[in-house]
């Protein structure tokens, strides 16, 4: 019997004691039976690390006891672990190391706060095996602690969908892909995954699209990128990461004219309809006429963009094509500014 590819999986943690226990019980309940979880404890203040040490000798003992009741379906069913330990590096840097060490031939992320449901690995696997992807991608179900969802993304099969999921879970990617086209996370304030997954949709269309939405996203107000992504502050300044991402980016790539200039769009829409309520009226300011001033600089013809419209592109939900659109059109007539600093404080400190 042909023994299935390994898919490693990798888990950064920092300070993630509350809900690491979950997220490794998840693992160990996928149904695809040749998985390898790479642990790596990012310098946490906490006792992360022991927790983690804990849930999987729990975990595995669990899986001896099932094997042995069981037989050999489950008996079968391999998991190898590596639980690390370094100092603080950051996420990025942590997720690059994580994809250095991976011995399977696909490697996906979770995140410390998130879990799986137990069919997880095996949709994802299958449908790379049976497409030949570098990449697939699905959706996810955004919960509270108490298990009450607030979101629910259902990817479309169109173009455009694969930019709806920036983050690097709900997502499994081919290692080799990834390591020949020396494809890493950015170490930025803000945005290493977006950075991560636009590079690699630069270098592929073997990219699968799937319905499937049984990644967990469970909100975690208090997290470290939610607190660095809701003000205009220094630590997390997007023309590092625009700039970074025009510089690695090939010229000639797969990711379609239109579509990379509509991606970078659309991003700076996100950008401001994350941060203007709690910045300064000046940073509001000074941070538009940055931004558009890039703008123009890489895509001067960006206003004629066909993506533009309340009608596209195809997969993008509504409500988003609808303030793309609202943006650009007060931009053309020059009121953008003005509403932007509406919503913004004439009092807050400075970060």
């Amino acid at each position: 019997m042909k023994k299935e590819k390994k898919l490693s999986i990798i888990i950064p943690m920092y300070n993630g004691k509350k809900r690491i226990k979950k997220c490794i019980q998840s693992i160990f309940a996928q149904t695809y039976p040749n998985l390898e979880l790479i642990l790596i404890d990012d310098g946490s203040g906490d006792d992360t690390y022991e927790m983690a040490r804990k849930a999987v000798e729990e975990a595995e003992k669990a899986q001896r006891e099932a094997g042995t009741s069981q037989g050999e379906a489950a008996a079968g069913r391999t998991i190898e672990v590596r639980l690390l330990h370094q100092e603080n590096h950051g996420v990025a840097y942590t997720r690059n190391y994580g994809i250095s060490l991976a011995s399977g031939e696909y490697v996906t992320f979770v995140d410390q706060d998130d879990y799986i449901l137990p069919e997880y690995c095996a949709v994802y696997m299958q449908a790379a095996e049976t497409s030949d992807a570098d990449i697939v991608i699905g959706g996810f179900e955004r919960i509270t602690d108490e298990g009450k969802v607030t979101r629910t993304v259902r990817l479309k099969q169109a173009e455009w969908s694969k930019f709806i999921v920036t983050a690097p879970w709900a997502h499994i990617y081919r290692t080799e892909f990834i390591r020949e086209n020396q494809i890493q996370f950015l170490s930025t304030g803000i945005g290493e995954d977006i950075y991560f997954n636009l590079v690699a949709y630069a270098y592929t269309d073997r990219i699968t699209i799937l319905p499937d939405h049984s990644y967990r996203w469970v909100d975690n107000p208090r997290s470290v990128s939610n607190s660095r992504q809701n003000s205009i502050n220094v630590g997390s300044n997007p023309l590092y990461l625009l700039n970074a991402l025009i510089k690695r980016l090939p010229g000639e790539n797969k990711l379609g004219r239109e579509y990379e200039e509509y991606f970078f769009m659309r991003y700076i829409v996100w950008y401001f309809s994350f941060t203007v309520r709690n910045s300064r009226k000046e940073d509001v300011k000074e941070m538009y006429f940055k931004l558009m001033e890039w703008l123009r600089k890489h895509f001067p013809e960006y206003r004629e963009n066909p993506n533009i419209r309340i009608s596209r592109p195809a997969g993008d939900p509504l409500a988003i094509r609808i303030s793309v659109w609202l943006f650009y059109r007060l931009e053309r007539l020059g009121l953008l500014p003005k509403c932007l600093e509406l919503p913004a404080k004439k009092d807050v400190k400075r970060i």
